[in-house]
């Protein structure tokens, strides 16, 4: 945060408003005031505005133009829509609005979603077309495109691209990200995976877009693009610790099971799952999470274990669409009673991955059944183009090769993974993957140094010499240590991504037999190589005896 939005300057700033203001000089009092909102950049912070400063200031100022359009732009930015109406339903016993507070009204107005309001707004941005500037009429123009695609008429993109010449910065990325949010709900997923990447770098710095701009890449990027919707989600779950972007800590873990789920890492796709439950506060997520374990379980070979997850998934919302995985549970149960059931509890007109699967379910049936025709009929109803399916397969392995005899597009089967090769590169600078792909270990931090640790003790170490090595150099008592210890390796758990990458038997910790680890530095001796550097940027004294025994740089 920047100086000037400290609160002791904050305070500062408010009472030189204020005193500007009761001097009858308003327009230094306006430009004082003015430093703030440039100086703000995110949601967070115009919040803090509108509570340390706006909310304090008489009401006589603050009716009373230009700082009540200050206000309003505090307002919009801080995303306070029910508060900017309020507001300005008292200022108008004072005063007539002027054209740039009536801007702002149709964006409040927009946000509730009624159709009758998102009519009025659109009224509102066509009424003041001419009359306002700068912000406010790219605010104009943004509303009105969004209005016109809410409504569902034609030409709302001119107006987005028309708002764009008048913003900048975070007003700017908004905009785009609007522009892919409608170019979304009209199925033009390509078109808003192409703005939201644009709108990124205009709001890397706000924790809550940034946030809300990853899930939707992560998620729309799912099975066709599913090594980048990991990226996105890992992106996402490092954001864990930022107060605006805390909500959406549930979705990050379950998209990144859902990923590492699609890329048959099935270990790695129920660690997140699980943690995702223990994140969960909406029913959403927490139906998400029990759902996602289930479907994992199921393709893991456990159905009945899955199935009771999905049970218990179906306990929290009773969503119908659950009962098409608890048919395919009931399927490979041999309960064909029970999968029938389940079946015929879905919709099979919708086109959704429930209406096709619970097809699939049928299929098989008849298909078991010797009711070759029948079954015919069941996949003559399916989307074969659907990404899912290539999933899907994996639990149906028998009627697809069975559809692909009948003249049935082919649909290649997702593989499952049954065991990780994770690389370590310690030369240099730290590097990790887990079967390919850079997980986010920071190469300076205790996980990495405790990694790498236990790859020079062949694998495995005991929690005394893990103490001693990695908290040589700093001033705390052994409980301490060990619990620090304990929290690490939790960390770097999450970061290969399964429960039992890292093992605890009886006072000493155990890298997971069944993982192939690729160590350079292990090849780099066997070979007699020399090694330019051992994990550059950590300076504990056993890196540095290592470094002195490798003759590293």
């Amino acid at each position: 945060m920047s100086r000037s939005l400290h609160p002791d300057a904050l305070t500062t700033t408010l009472n030189s408003a204020q005193m500007l203001w009761e001097a009858l000089q308003p327009e230094l009092s306006s430009q004082t005031l003015q430093i703030l909102l440039d100086t703000a950049q995110k949601q967070s912070e115009f919040a803090l505005l509108n509570e340390a400063v706006f909310q304090k200031l008489p009401k006589n100022m603050l009716y009373a133009l230009p700082i009540a359009e200050q206000y309003a732009f505090v307002l919009c930015r801080a995303r306070k829509q029910s508060e900017y109406l309020g507001f300005l339903q008292r200022f108008s016993e004072h005063a007539q609005p002027s054209p740039a507070l009536r801007a702002i009204e149709a964006w409040a107005l927009l946000y509730n979603q009624k159709p009758e309001n998102i009519e009025k707004a659109l009224h509102l941005t066509q009424t003041l077309k001419g009359q306002v500037s700068g912000w406010f009429e790219g605010m104009r123009l943004r509303v009105t495109g969004e209005a016109l695609s809410m409504l569902g008429h034609e030409g709302w993109e001119p107006f987005f691209m028309q708002a764009r010449q008048h913003l900048t910065g975070p007003s700017l990325g908004i905009c785009i990200m609007e522009q892919g949010s409608h170019h979304s709900r009209v199925k033009n997923v390509e078109q808003a995976r192409t703005l939201w990447s644009e709108a990124l770098p205009y709001l890397r710095h706000d924790a809550h877009y940034h946030a809300w701009l990853r899930y939707n890449l992560g998620i729309t990027s799912m099975g066709l693009h599913t090594e980048e919707a990991e990226r996105h989600f890992l992106e996402l779950e490092q954001l864990r610790h930022r107060q605006e972007a805390k909500d959406f800590l549930a979705s990050a873990l379950r998209g990144l099971g859902s990923a590492r789920r699609v890329l048959g890492e099935l270990n790695r796709a129920l660690s997140c799952y699980r943690q995702a439950l223990k994140a969960a506060i909406e029913d959403e997520d927490r139906e998400q999470a029990l759902w996602g374990i289930g479907r994992t379980l199921i393709q893991a070979g456990q159905s009945f274990e899955g199935l009771a997850y999905l049970k218990e998934a179906h306990l929290v919302q009773e969503s119908c669409w659950l009962h098409a995985d608890m048919a395919i549970a009931h399927l490979r149960l041999q309960d064909w009673n029970g999968a029938e059931g389940a079946a015929a509890r879905i919709d099979l007109n919708t086109g959704l991955r429930s209406a096709q699967v619970a097809l699939l379910v049928f299929a098989e049936l008849h298909r078991l059944r010797g009711e070759p025709e029948k079954a015919q009929v069941c996949l003559s109803r399916i989307d074969f183009s659907q990404w899912h399916l290539r999933e899907d397969r994996r639990c149906f392995e028998g009627l697809f090769q069975f559809a692909e005899a009948r003249g049935f597009p082919a649909v290649p089967v997702f593989p499952i993974r049954e065991a990780y090769t994770v690389q370590v590169q310690a030369e240099g600078v730290l590097r990790v993957r887990v079967n390919g792909r850079p997980i986010p270990l920071k190469p300076s931090s205790k996980p990495a140094e405790l990694l790498v640790r236990l790859l020079e003790k062949g694998g495995q170490d005991t929690l005394d010499s893990l103490q001693d090595a990695l908290f040589r150099d700093e001033p705390t008592t052994r409980r301490k240590a060990g619990q620090a210890l304990w929290n690490h390796v939790k960390r770097l758990r999450f970061l290969l991504g399964w429960e039992e990458s890292i093992l605890a038997p009886g006072g000493a910790f155990v890298l997971d037999p069944n993982a192939n680890w690729d160590y350079d530095i292990a090849q780099a001796r066997t070979e007699k190589r020399p090694i330019r550097g051992f994990l550059e940027g950590v300076y504990s004294e056993w890196v540095l005896e290592t470094q002195q025994d490798l003759g590293a740089d």
